[in-house]
């Protein structure tokens, strides 16, 4: 009997499951076709979802993999199969996701379901859309870095963006980093988090902005301005140049701009600062030299002896200068153990002016001293014969190979004054005498 009422209730359970709509299991009110309340235990490999039983063309199902540990960090992998016959395989999928990664073939969005791009991140219309990269969060290893990487060409070019290397300033530098024929250089554009020093082409700025290694070009309609505290006014360690805003460089409220050459192995810097001029020809050509002996030159002059030189040339925009007026230092309570002059009529007597061709000279690259053919109709007198005579007015060179010799003709205008009332009062004595004379012949008559 018991047997008779089991085969019947079996019966009617099996022929309501053909009638019924829904199946519940664990459930009296299932809504879908299966409704389980409760854990799923699948022992195959795929659940399949067809739409389309004639062809299993347009099909999505769900595969789980671990055959192969390596895929996606292993350990077990599943893949979502989109519009896809169910003989598809698990190695070309729409998506996969592990423990350890994930896929996806084709756009991803976050926040939107129109991604633009491979991936697509957004907020809508509200709030602000942020990408956080995080690295170390114990805080106990600088070489954990979060970045991203961009690259091409097989991985032999590219950018690198964010953190690298623990070594320099406790791993607080901001990178942008490039790569060519695979090899990386993280000095492109650094940013310290510490100090804000940006540096290009170097790692380890001091300055607000920093460039090694090259120079910078500014192009169109543009300006620099300066303002704030004096930059990097510590110890000279090094060879630099800077420009620079002092606002009180002579005293309270006497600013400047500063041009500065800096020397960390010499007082007086080896260097100096040249302004140079460049044509269409392409040479350079200097018009300014500021030596760091704090001497001037001029033109083609850069290494003045003088505090201010011009070049050795007739020609009148190079070799010579012009102003209404050169005054030289003569203030009375400069001068002490004052004496009369040694020079006079005899020493001027001596003296030999003389017309001749003076000839333009330059220097080569050594200093070595150049005179060339080109001259022009000069009078004066020759420095070499003028010093036996009046040494104070001749400037002798300590090297003549590099150097020329030099006279100072306003130191002959003492020399010319002497040698006037020299001759002065020889003539004012013969007066005399022929006053006397004719005295003597006008009471003879």
């Amino acid at each position: 009997m018991k047997i008779k009422i089991t085969l019947f209730s079996s019966f009617l359970l099996l022929s309501n499951l053909s009638f019924a709509q829904n199946v519940g299991i664990g459930t009296n009110s299932p809504i879908e076709k299966l409704d389980v309340n409760g854990d799923l235990y699948v022992r195959g490999d795929d659940i399949y979802m067809s739409n389309d039983n004639t062809s299993n063309i347009n099909n999505d199902y769900l595969s789980y993999n671990d055959v192969n540990s390596l895929i996606l960090g292993g350990n077990g992998v599943f893949h979502l199969h989109a519009d896809q016959a169910k003989a598809g395989t698990w190695e070309i999928p729409s998506a996969s996701i592990s423990a350890k990664g994930g896929y996806f073939a084709g756009r991803v969005g976050i926040g939107t379901t129109t991604p633009l791009s491979i991936t697509h991140i957004s907020s809508g219309t509200a709030n602000d859309a942020i990408l956080r990269l995080e690295a170390d969060t114990d805080d106990n290893n600088e070489n954990d870095n979060p970045r991203l990487e961009l690259y091409q060409d097989g991985g032999k070019v590219g950018a690198m963006i964010g953190f690298s290397d623990g070594s320099v300033n406790s791993g607080n530098v901001f990178r942008i980093g490039t790569r060519y024929t695979s090899i990386d250089s993280w000095t492109t554009f650094t940013i310290d988090a510490q100090t804000q020093h940006v540096g290009i082409g170097t790692e380890t700025p001091d300055q607000r902005l920093e460039l090694a290694g090259g120079g910078m070009q500014l192009n169109g309609a543009f300006g620099i301005g300066f303002t704030g505290e004096v930059p990097y006014n510590s110890t000279v360690s090094g060879d630099r140049a800077r420009i620079y805003y002092d606002a009180n460089f002579l005293g309270v409220n006497a600013d400047f701009l500063i041009f500065e050459k800096t020397d960390g192995n010499h007082v007086a810097p080896d260097g100096g600062i040249v302004f140079t001029m460049k044509g269409s020809d392409n040479v350079r050509t200097p018009a300014l030299t500021i030596k760091g002996t704090a001497r001037v030159g001029l033109q083609t002059v850069t290494n003045p002896t003088y505090a201010l030189e011009l070049p050795n040339s007739t020609t009148v925009g190079t070799g010579r200068g012009r102003a209404n007026a050169w005054v030289t230092y003569s203030d009375g309570r400069l001068k002490d153990q004052r004496k009369n002059i040694p020079y006079g009529l005899s020493t001027v007597l001596q003296l030999q002016p003389l017309q001749y061709q003076h000839h333009n000279s330059t220097t080569d690259e050594n200093g070595l001293l150049l005179i060339d053919n080109s001259s022009s109709l000069d009078i004066g007198f020759v420095a070499q014969d003028l010093a036996s005579l009046v040494p104070e007015a001749v400037y002798t060179p300590s090297d003549e190979s590099k150097d020329l010799w030099a006279v100072d003709y306003t130191r002959l205008v003492p020399v010319l004054t002497k040698a006037i009332q020299e001759q002065q009062a020889t003539i004012k004595r013969l007066e005399e005498k022929i006053e006397a004379i004719e005295a003597q012949l006008n009471k003879s008559k």
